[in-house]
């Protein structure tokens, strides 16, 4: 017996190599036949390389068959992919491919995952006593690829690109330097001599105050206060309050334009009336150059960092030394007593420390004591006040006197971006300058040049003719979901406690209270909610956020109330009451009472996450679940623009598509169906069908569905892959399905006998749609399709996708 093990081993490789030759070969051959000039000639040889396959084919279905040790369909595609994941799903699913490590680096080779086991289980049975103050190179070596090598150099000229393409040689050196810098073991100031260039603020400058002075340090230096810097920004969302924005991560500046716009608003509004109010702006003169270093050294302390972090801190500040260029020349060292270096990776953070200071009552007082402490000085030309249209005026010139400040009818911006938008927003957007920037007013909207095609003609993807441009309107509401998706997911910014408290009290974005004139910014995020509610769901969790009336929850688009058999016999309103006792799964009864035997079982194989977090939103359109902005574009412009992509002549409805697009009609008639059946007449598809099938015998109508099934495979070629299939290989394609089809079931004695199981599409309740769906396997990838139809078949929608992980089939 092991003589013949031995034997039938390479045997058996051999053969199935050799067969996997031969289908490979075969398969070009049909595709170049396709691919080439729908002549007689080429389509002669199709028959003979179809049969071919076909047997080859057989053959290998039987292997996998017998190692999958299963029955299969004898009726339909062929399951040869199936015995395949069926056979070896389990290896593939135990297979270890890549592993991430604790820094967050894949690493895909055999001994490099080995040693990330190794050290995960090394840390996990050993205690762990080590302090912040180790420096290892790999964190140095982060910070120096987080360096952008084309940036000006230091006052030695080398740039990033020069330690970049010469690592091999000098990087140990400098690896080494930076140890012995951050350890102590020599100062920061043999690398922190720093040169200055002055950029011209204003065109032909006469005073040093036009011009704007950039401090170009040493690429050494500047690896490590990045590496500092990358330490710091850790702690930063402790230090520094929700009022603030920039430079933390996580937060984003545009939360405080929101704001800002709410404040100002509240301050128009005419039931503001028993409030008055005012809004500061506040200029802060020289603002990195003028801070004083024992200030950011008593704040620091005053937050709780160490003695040995601050001296670290203070040695890359305090050690600076200065030589300005001009006209190519070199200035004498200036020595600075206080100020930050601007281009140093710390200069933005510590520029955010001094900025932070608790609120007390008297605020000039404590602004006068904070320009003291810290050396900053107002502006007060770039500063100033604007009151609420119900402040009185008496009230107005105290404040004004005793601020000292001008006052003004309304803010010009706020981070360069309009912080008062009245009903005439054209002027806000300055559309002739957008215009001129996007270069459209010489081409579209004016007399002058061709206006050979629309500018929506033009944003059509490239593969339907046009330039692929982003349509503006369709944009902005495209990057307004990004602040709803903020909305949902960071409940602990001051912009959600702010909108929240005024617009929806209960925390859902999408489901606001009716608010009297709320302010412009909030206008557009509740028009990009709605348009983009549709493509949000729900992760099941505890199901006491769920609305089963009203939200998406298990696919896209539907929701309880359009699935429900009848709503007036269910009381249940969140998902949590169609759990069981238990509350670890489902009411399978109550929810058959509810939806009926067709949507139960999809109802109860939505997973339920016990030890997770509570319900989430999802983002239907990303396989991960989160929303980007390149998925929420896409699902708004299909919603917007559904015209067929093959002839741009109408809507694409499934009659269209089917019948009455000239590349369908082309088909149709190499069929040979009568003229009679390709009239109108007929609104809806199933019609249409249905009116043929009265007509035709068995045979033909097999056929007939055969060549509408590579009509609209055709159409999927055309819009998905960009492959534009000749009507004439269609019909061929079809023909030669329909006869391999006839062929196979004329087959008496399958490999493995089973009980056969006629299933026919059973159609759904009135008012109740239907989904069909199925997967298959392609090398490393899962593909799946579904479909949903309504009681008349008539398709509503689908949706196709893949996986990169390949399951096993259970």
């Amino acid at each position: 017996m092991n003589n013949i093990r031995e034997k039938l081993g390479p045997w058996q490789y051999q053969k199935y190599r050799r067969m996997k030759y031969k289908i490979n070969e075969l398969e070009k051959k049909i595709d170049k036949i396709f691919d080439g000039t729908s002549s007689d000639g080429l389509l002669n040889l199709l028959n003979p390389a179809r049969g071919q396959l076909g047997q080859l084919y057989d053959e290998e279905e039987r292997y996998w068959a017998q190692r999958a040790r299963n029955q299969w369909l004898r009726k339909g595609d062929r399951n040869t992919r199936y015995f395949h994941v069926r056979a070896t799903g389990r290896k593939k699913k135990n297979r270890i491919d890549k592993l991430k490590d604790k820094q967050g680096l894949w690493h895909s080779y055999k001994n490099e995952i080995c040693q990330v086991v190794w050290n995960y289980f090394n840390d996990l049975f050993k205690t762990s006593c080590r302090g912040r103050s180790e420096f290892k190179d790999e964190e140095i070596m982060v910070a120096f690829k987080q360096m952008d090598p084309q940036k000006a150099p230091g006052i030695d000229g080398l740039p990033g690109s020069f330690f970049k393409e010469h690592w091999t040689i000098v990087g140990n050196n400098v690896l080494k330097l930076c140890q012995d810098i951050l350890h102590g073991h020599k100062s920061v100031d043999c690398i922190n001599d720093t040169l200055m260039v002055m950029i011209l603020k204003i065109n032909n400058p006469c005073e040093m105050t036009n011009f704007r002075a950039i401090s170009l340090c040493r690429f050494i230096y500047k690896i490590i206060s990045k590496f500092l810097a990358n330490r710091l920004k850790v702690v930063l969302p402790f230090c520094i309050t929700q009022n603030q924005s920039t430079f933390i991560p996580g937060r984003m500046i545009h939360n405080n334009v929101l704001v800002a716009h709410e404040l100002m608003n509240y301050l128009r509004s005419p039931k503001n009336s028993p409030n008055k109010g005012c809004v500061i702006k506040l200029d802060m003169s020289k603002a990195y150059d003028r801070v004083e270093w024992s200030f950011i050294k008593k704040v620091m302390l005053k937050m709780g960092f160490s003695r040995d972090w601050i001296k670290k801190i203070m040695n890359c500040v305090s050690t600076v030394r200065y030589r300005a260029k001009c006209n190519m020349n070199l200035t004498d060292i200036i020595v600075p007593e206080n100020g930050f270096c601007q281009g140093d990776p710390l200069s933005p953070y510590f520029f955010f420390v001094w900025m932070f200071f608790p609120e007390v009552e008297a605020f000039m007082e404590i602004l006068d004591r904070f320009m003291r402490m810290s050396g900053q000085s107002i502006n007060l030309e770039k500063s100033m006040v604007y009151f609420s249209p119900k402040t009185p005026v008496p009230h107005r010139a105290t404040l004004r006197d005793l601020l000292k400040m001008k006052v003004v009818d309304k803010i010009d911006g706020y981070l360069v971006l309009p912080i008062l938008v009245t009903k005439r927003r054209s002027r806000c957007a300055q559309r002739d300058s957008i215009d001129d920037e996007l270069g459209l007013v010489g081409l579209w909207g004016e007399k002058k040049g061709w206006n050979m095609l629309s500018w929506n003609r033009l944003c059509y993807p490239k593969g339907m003719g046009g330039l692929g441009l982003r349509e503006v309107g369709l944009f902005n509401i495209d990057l307004f979901g990004r602040q709803v998706w903020r909305l949902i997911n960071c409940r602990d910014t001051l912009c959600y406690k702010v909108l929240s408290a005024k617009y929806f009290l209960g925390g859902d974005v999408f489901h606001p209270k009716n608010v009297e004139k709320p302010s412009f910014t909030w206008f557009s995020i509740a028009k990009a909610a709605n348009a983009l509610y549709e493509g949000f769901g729900w992760t099941v969790g505890n199901g006491r956020s769920i609305k089963i009336w009203h939200d998406n929850w298990g696919f896209e688009g539907i929701s309880g109330k359009s699935i429900c058999v009848d709503k007036r016999l269910v009381k249940e309103e969140n998902m949590c009451e169609l759990f069981n006792d238990r509350k670890d799964g489902w009411d399978t009864k109550r929810i058959l009472e509810i939806y009926g035997e067709n949507m139960k079982d999809h109802i109860c194989n939505i997973p339920i996450i016990h030890d997770g977090p509570d319900d989430q939103r999802i983002w239907f359109h990303n396989p991960h679940g989160v929303f980007s902005s390149k998925s929420a574009y896409s699902c708004i412009r299909n919603c917007v623009n559904d015209i067929c992509k093959r002839c741009g002549k109408g809507r694409e409805t499934l009659i269209l598509a089917m019948k009455d697009c000239p590349k369908a009609r082309a088909v149709l008639e190499f069929s040979g169906l009568n003229n009679k059946f390709l009239g109108g007449g007929c609104s809806r598809c199933i019609d249409w069908i249905e009116d043929i099938a009265r007509e035709l015998d068995n045979k033909a109508i097999s056929d007939f569905i055969t060549v509408l099934w590579n009509i609209w495979n055709s159409r999927n070629n055309c819009i998905f892959r960009r492959v534009e299939d000749d009507a004439r290989v269609t019909w061929k394609r079809a023909v030669a399905l329909s006869r391999d089809f006839q062929i196979f079931n004329l087959v008496e004695d399958p490999l493995l006998p089973r009980k056969t199981v006629t299933k026919t599409w059973q159609k759904p309740h009135q008012g109740v749609l239907k989904i069909n769906f199925d997967a298959s396997v392609q090398g490393e990838k899962v593909f799946y399709g579904l479909v949903v139809r309504d009681t008349d078949g008539f398709v509503h929608g689908g949706r196709m996708g893949f996986m990169d992980k390949v399951l096993p089939i259970e």
